[in-house]
This record gives structure tokens, sequence and C-alpha cells, in this order.
């Protein structure tokens, strides 16, 4: 007996015979002190093992109350109890752990606990197990438990090993346990994994942001793609975004694993029209679209598998594209969700560098626009300069050739060369009134006319000027409307084209004219200058020729600039076409593929309203020269040349001539001599005043003189005089006698 035991004994009879005395048995006399005590002692030992029931009663109900606690502690402790043995069978297991995994204690029990765990779980548990089991103190692991209907949690096993196992009855069992504590981390593994995912977000966020804040264009969109394809642990992808006209464009493509394609585009541009499969959805649809099967690259034949695509929106407007494929494993939610962050972020970014890209290809476009403007500008003022210089040159070249014709018999020797003078003179004449033309300094006879009516009537010009092995189609559409136009110059336009279509044609081939009417500008089109709104008469001219090469495009119209071989082409018809055109407030321009042939446009101003006027001046009858009817001309040229060959012209025709080299000389001559003048020849602009100031002074004392201005300057010179306003009658140097001596007859008989 151990000593605590006898301790205990010893009280409790010290206490039974403390009770004993205070209730003394009676017993019979003769034996009494016998009896007595035999029977103290029985009483003491009753007493004695009363006591000890109690104090056993009292013992048992304080072990059920801590066997109670314990369990209630064990069942529905914070944390899961486990007991596995040797091969990982739960031998007990608490309510905390049923729970995690939603399923019934008596389901669990015996059971192996690898069964409840995920594939990669299971993976872990059985490989790592034995070692765990062996040392559990050193080791710890982290689970996914499968719970059934709900979602997964995630736990931390940390573990003991036990010898022996005792149940709550005390039972042992001499079987190796170990005893394990699994705690639920599922929260704390989100957090963690929110944190990872955040932090991971902002490093991609700013490796994105330093380069586009660094790279060049071109070199943002490879930078970015490099970093997400990393990122997301792919092999091929491409960022795009959307240009003006609303098609996808993106550069570069990585496609160096995809078999026969190593080339890297510089840019690939997919019209809206040719949006198909996965990434063509995403984009119609601004959705982000994964799809892990095979797909066809955009535009192309090549297979690529698993797609992740994601559309860059911007406030609801669509600006790009981020396409990611070529993943060993398949794309999961939380790529797509970690890609359109992504995307989020990029979008306003992208969006406003697109715009500053549009902006600043416009104002280089503007100015671009200026400098050529600019530059045709100062060739205009040149030409005009330049052809007031040679026309004086020409006007008596022209004139006394043509007199002297006039004088020769048809069959004198020296009549052919005259002609020759006066053709080349002729077609210097044609030269300065094509730079004219360029600069838009050319007089023009502007009326209502019908375009339609103009190309009927040069048909037959066109047919005869153009080889055989060329067809000429007309498409002409009724009601193109009126536009205000000198005639003369939309048959110059038509022949310059037509001469130039012919010699793009070397083996034959077909001319297409057409005219429609339609409303400009067009909506989403970008034109190589500003369009007013409006109604427009549409002059197309095309031919299926060699084309003109793209960087000889921009070019065309500058004065003397051609394509053609050295002494096959003067390079003054496109710049005579642009000027003509310019000078009727229209617009031209050209489109052009070699071996495609071109197409020019033209577009002039319709007008609403359409009044013929019928005049003399429209009698195409070439009139013969008309000789004097006894006047007075007064000739006012400071050019000696031009006016001597005046004065001689009208003398030759039977006029009364005099002649002053200056307004002041005209003004001495006529009083002086007191002479009554009928008719003022007279240059616009001279040394010491102009022709319009002399007209003034002269009609204050010759009422109803007439006059006829001259002048071989351009019209923004006659302009500025106020000829224009007058309504005054004009004659452009250099002229012909023939038609000099009509416009004399004309303004003489008013």
């Amino acid at each position: 007996m151990s000593p605590e035991n006898k301790s205990n004994l010893d009280e409790i009879r010290k206490k039974a015979e403390k009770i004993a005395r205070k209730k003394p048995l009676v017993l019979p006399v003769e034996k009494a002190e016998e009896y007595q005590t035999l029977i103290h002692e029985l009483h003491v030992h009753q007493i004695e093992l009363e006591i000890q029931n109690e104090e056993l009663r009292s013992t048992q109900q304080n072990l059920e109350f801590t066997r109670n606690q314990y369990a209630d502690l064990f069942e529905n402790a914070p944390v899961g109890y486990l007991i596995l043995d040797r091969s990982g069978f739960m031998q007990r297991i608490n309510q905390t752990f049923a729970e995690m995994v939603g399923k019934d204690l008596a389901q669990l029990i015996r059971r192996p606990f690898a069964d409840y765990l995920t594939q990669t779980a299971r993976h872990i548990f059985l490989s790592q197990y034995k070692a765990f089991f062996s040392r559990p103190d050193n080791k710890s692991m982290d689970l996914e438990i499968v719970r059934e209907g709900a979602d997964n949690v995630t736990i931390a096993l940390y573990g003991c090993r036990e010898c022996c196992l005792t149940n709550f009855n005390g039972d042992v069992s001499n079987h190796d346990h170990i005893r394990i504590v699994a705690i639920d981390i599922t929260e704390q593994r989100k957090v963690e994994n929110e944190l990872a995912a955040t932090h991971d977000e902002l490093r991609l966020r700013h490796q994105i942001a330093e380069v586009m804040l660094k790279s060049t264009d071109k070199g943002m969109y490879k930078e970015v793609l490099k970093i997400l394809l990393k990122h997301l642990d792919s092999g091929y992808g491409y960022f795009g975004y959307i240009d003006e006209e609303g098609n996808l464009c993106h550069r570069p493509m990585t496609r160096g694993n995809i078999s026969g394609n190593v080339q890297i585009d510089d840019r690939t541009t997919i019209e809206r029209s040719d949006w198909i499969g996965v990434w063509g959805k995403s984009l119609l649809e601004k959705q982000t679209i994964i799809k892990n099967t095979n797909l066809k690259l955009p535009g192309r034949q090549n297979i690529i598998s698993n797609v992740l695509a994601v559309p860059i929106v911007n406030r609801d407007q669509l600006v790009g594209q981020i396409v990611l494929a070529e993943r060993q494993g398949d794309y999961i939610e939380d790529d797509a969700k970690r890609l359109k962050s992504v995307a989020a972020w990029i979008a306003p970014v992208l969006s406003a560098r697109l715009d500053r890209d549009r902006q600043q290809a416009q104002r280089i476009k503007a100015e671009n626009n200026l400098l050529q403007a600019q530059r045709m500008e100062s060739i205009g003022v040149l030409a005009g300069g330049v052809a007031h210089d040679f026309n004086n040159l020409l006007t008596p070249i022209i004139g006394y050739t043509d007199m002297m014709i006039e004088s020769k018999n048809k069959n004198h020797p020296d009549t052919q060369v005259l002609r020759e003078i006066s053709s080349a003179a002729l077609r210097a004449k044609d030269l300065i009134n094509q730079l004219l033309a360029y600069s838009r300094k050319q007089m023009l006879q502007v009326k209502p006319t019908d375009i339609n009516g103009v190309i009927n009537s040069v048909v037959r010009m066109i047919n005869r000027l153009i080889r055989e092995d060329i067809t000429v189609e007309y498409e002409l559409q009724k009601d193109v409307g009126i536009i205000k136009a000198d005639a003369g110059q939309i048959d110059q336009i038509l022949m310059n084209l037509a001469i130039n279509a012919q010699d793009a044609l070397p083996n034959g081939g077909k001319i297409l004219i057409k005219t429609s009417r339609d409303y400009f500008p067009k909506p989403k089109i970008q034109y190589p200058f500003e369009i007013i709104p409006g109604n427009y008469t549409v002059l197309t001219f095309k031919d299926n020729g060699t084309g003109i090469p793209e960087d000889a495009l921009p070019f065309i119209y500058e004065p003397f600039f051609t394509t053609k071989d050295v002494g096959k082409g003067t390079g003054m018809g496109l710049a005579t076409c642009f000027g003509i055109v310019k000078q009727h407030g229209g617009h031209i321009w050209a489109e052009s593929s070699p071996e495609k042939g071109t197409e020019f446009t033209i577009l002039f101003p319709s007008v609403t309203v359409f009044k013929h006027n019928s005049s003399k001046d429209e009698d195409n009858v070439l009139r013969k020269m008309i000789c004097s009817k006894g006047e007075t001309v007064i000739v006012v040229e400071d050019d000696p040349a031009v006016r001597r060959m005046a004065v001689t012209a009208l003398k030759h025709l039977g006029y009364k001539v005099f002649e002053a080299e200056s307004p002041d000389n005209c003004m001495e001559i006529i009083s002086t001599q007191n002479i009554t003048v009928d008719l003022l020849v007279t240059d616009v602009v001279m040394p010491g005043g102009n022709g319009a100031e002399l007209l003034l002074k002269l009609r204050t004392f010759m009422n109803g003189l007439r006059c006829l201005f001259m002048s071989g300057y351009s019209v923004d010179v006659v302009s500025d005089q106020g000829l224009m306003e007058m309504g005054a009658d004009f004659i452009s140097k250099p002229f012909t006698i023939n038609e000099f001596s009509i416009k004399v007859r004309e303004v003489l008989d008013g």
C-alpha cells in the first residue's frame, strides 16, 4: 500500500472511532466488555466503509465531469483533431474535423485520410506521410481537402507521436499512432494569395508603365507583349490597337514557335469585316474569352493551342486587344481575371497614346499640306511673274509673224518657215497658259455648265487623240448637277488626262470616264485635304495601265515633274489639271497601284441654278480678220515691242492709230493734237499709272469712249486693278493678229 493510501485509511479510522464513541452499543453484562470491543470495531469499520463510498462517489462524479469537459473540448475545439495509424487510417477524429470535410463522424472513422484530399494534396500526403509519421514534431503539411457540396478547404497539419491509443473508457491499444492537429487556413491562404496576386499585379503594372512611358510606339507594343507572355507563360500573342478606320492593327506578332512562321510582322491590319473566330468575337462583343482548344491564327492557316482573348475597352469604346496563346496548360478564370485587370488599366493610357498619335499625324499631315501649298503657291507666284515677261516677248513675235504670213503667198518659200515660227510661238503661249493654269491665275470664262454636255462635246476629240487599241467607255449619270466652270478648261482637263492614260497603256487597254453626284466629305474616310461639306459633281477618270509608283504620287501635280522618259513629256499636264480644278474651287486626287492602273477623282462644287445666257460669244465659228470702219485708236503700252506690233497691226487693218508709252504721254498727245479717239487700247499695269485710271480721266471729256485692256499679268493683278468688277473688255497677251482684230472689232461694235 502506498504511503498516501495508508494515510487516507488512518484518517478514516480516526473519524470512525470518534463517531463510535458518540454512539456506544449496549451488550449483555456478562460479556459486555468483550462485545463492546467487538461491536465498536464493527461499527467503526461500517462507518469507515460509508465514508469511503461517499468519497468514491464524489471522485466518480468529478471524473465524469472532467471526462465530459474533455470530450466537449475535443469535439468542439476550434481546430480539428485526428489520430492516424501507421497506414494513414483515421482511428479517432473530432466533430470540428468532420465539419471541415462535410461528413458525419461515423463516415470517417477507420477510413483512409488520403481519400478526402484533392489529387495534388493526396500525392503530397502519401509521398511524405512515412517521414511525417516517424518524426511528426519536425514536419508539417499544407493540404487541400475536398469538401462535399462546398468549396475545398485548405488545412495545415501538425502532429506528435504516441505509442498507444487510449479511449475515453480507458481501453488501451498498443498499436503506433500519431496525434494530429488540423488547422483550417483557407481564409489565411486566400488572403495570402490575394496579397501575392496584388503584389504580382502591381509589379506587372510597374513593368508595363515603365515600358509605355519610355518606349517608342513600335517598341512599346513589342515590350508590353513580351512582359505579358512571360507573366502568363505563353508562347504566342499579339497586342493590337484599333485604328481610325476601326480596323485591328497589331505589331509585332510573336510566332517563333509556330511551324513555318518565323517572320515577325512589322504591322498587320485586319479589317472589321474579317473579324472572325474567338479573337473576332472577343472584339465584336467586347468580352473576355478563354478557348482551350486548337485554333487558327487571325488571317492565317497556322494552328495554335489554347487562347485567351481580352478586349481593351475605354469608356465603352474599343481601343485594342490582347491575345495570348500556346500555353502548356489550360488558361483558367484567374488568368482571365488578371489579364482583364491589366487591360482595364492599359485602356486609358493606350487611348490617350492613340489620340496623341492621331493628333500628331494630323498635325504632320497639315504641316506637309501647308508646306506643299506654300511650295505650289511660290511656284505659282513665280509662274505668274515669268508669264508676264514671256507674254510681252511673245506678243510681237506672234503678231509680226502673223502679219508676214498674211503678206506672203502661201506658196512662197518663206511661208512655211514663218508658219513654223508661229507654231513654236503658239506652243510657248500654251506653255505659259499652262503655268498660269497651274498657278490658278489664268483668265476664266466661268458660267453655269453641264459637265455631261462638256464631255459629250469632247468625245470625238478624245477618240481621235488616242490610239485605236485603247477603248474609251463613258458612264455619265443623269442629273449630276450644274457647276460654274469654263468649259474650255474642262476640255483641257479631259485632254490632259487622256494623253497621260494613253502613255500608261503602251499595249492598249481601257479608259473609263464617269460622272456622278454625291455629298462630301464621307464619314470615316481620310482625304488628303480639307473638304467643305456639300454636294459635289464628281468626275472620275480611270485607266487600267501601268500605274504611278507610290513614291511619285505626292509629286505628280508639280510643274515639270514627269515619270516619262526624257523628251516624252513636259511634266505640265497634271500640273495644269491641278491648277484648273483648284481655280474652279474643286479638288483632285489620284489612287494608283503598279500594273493595276490609275484613278483620278475630281470634285466640282454643284450649284442649284442653271441659266443659259446665249450670246454671240458662244458661236464657235472662226471669224476672219475684220478691218477698220474709219475709227481712231490710241495704243498705250510701255513695252516698245508690243506697242509697235499693236500699232502696226491696227494700221494694217486700216485704223487711224496714235501711240503713247505711258498714261501721261497719252493725255499729252490727246490734248496737244486735239484729237477724238473712238477706242483706247491700253496695257493694264504701266509705270506712272494704270489703264483703269487713264480710262476714267479720258471719259471725263470723251463720253462713251470704248476701251480694250491688254495684259500679260495673271488674273490676280488684273483683278487688283478693278477691271473684273467693271466688266471691262480684256485680251490676254500674247495674242494672234486674228484674235486681236476680232476683239477690237467686237469692242467698237459694242
